[in-house]
């Protein structure tokens, strides 16, 4: 019986408030991505800057007002006129305080718009993990969908079109520190939010691998949860990722040890109807806290 679920990994769902729509998406195969600002960890996809760091090289940058003045008179001698005036007037420290802060206004303003942009589909390589069914599936009321990795990989996927194979699995690794986004997250703001009379074209884009990683690493303390993501192949921080659901065939039901009867009864039909196996999880009569899985149907 393990056997036939080695290969899958596993959805806790709820059945409270989101019993219809979770019940609806299991009887249509379909898998909603969702954004990290709706997740339980704060740190979430939360972009690390050190603003620090960004302030210490914008205050070095200033040591060289003089000279960057004396080269844009060149190409913009008006700006140059007043950026002189207001860089020797006594405005001159009020307008590096307003900047730092819409440095760190932009700073926080991307990191906020990215939490709601990023779609993200969660799995876990448990399913008789206590923790799991208590904090997902609605403290043992709920049920848990097993799904075949390999189905998961080529799973169709669905925003206002069909979009095919521009998503991927990752396992999340857990680790004690966040993923320093600092170096990219101060180019992106030369090169897309901040006015300048400089040659930012070269300025390289945020590598895509470094996004993903921030996408699959959590704290150590969410360790247990062994997770897996389905996620979008490219990651763009600037603007909503346009996938809304996935479409994969589950491998079989599972139910947690007090899910009502009534609710047993409707996903055991479910199940049939999909004709996949339909199991419940009990308690161990063992010593041992522990959870046993037993198939039903």
């Amino acid at each position: 019986m393990e056997k036939y679920l080695d290969n899958c990994l596993f959805r806790y769902r709820k059945l409270n408030n989101d019993a219809a729509k979770n019940i609806d998406a299991l009887k249509k195969n379909r898998l909603y991505f969702s954004t990290p600002a709706n997740f339980n960890d704060p740190y979430d996809n939360r972009i690390y800057v050190d603003k620090d760091k960004i302030e210490f090289a914008i205050r070095e940058n200033w040591e060289h007002m003089d000279d960057f003045l004396n080269r844009l008179q060149e190409s913009d001698p008006t700006v140059a006129h007043f950026g002189r005036a207001l860089w020797m007037s006594d405005k001159k420290t009020e307008f590096q305080i307003n900047f730092l802060n819409t440095i760190n206004d932009l700073i926080d303003q991307i990191r906020n718009n990215y939490r709601n942009y990023m779609k993200i589909i969660c799995f876990s390589e448990e399913y008789d993990s206590e923790l799991m069914w208590s904090h997902y599936a609605e403290n043992h009321k709920g049920f848990l969908i097993a799904y075949e990795k390999e189905d998961i990989e080529n799973g169709t996927i669905y925003s206002k079109d069909k979009l095919n194979k521009k998503i991927k699995l990752s396992k999340v690794q857990y680790t004690n520190k966040q993923v320093d986004m600092t170096e990219s997250i101060h180019d992106y703001l030369l090169k897309y939010c901040l006015p300048s009379n400089l040659d930012v074209s070269k300025l390289p884009e945020i590598p895509n691998r470094l996004l993903t990683d921030m996408a699959t690493t959590k704290s150590e303390s969410w360790t247990y949860e062994k997770e897996w993501r389905l996620i979008p192949r490219t990651i763009d921080i600037s603007q909503e990722n346009p996938i809304s659901y996935a479409e994969i065939k589950p491998k079989a039901i599972i139910v947690g040890t007090q899910c009502t009867s009534e609710d047993k009864s409707i996903l055991a039909n479910i199940a049939k109807g999909k004709k996949i196996p339909f199991y419940e999880m009990q308690i161990s009569s063992g010593i041992q806290y522990s959870l046993e899985i037993k198939r039903i149907i």
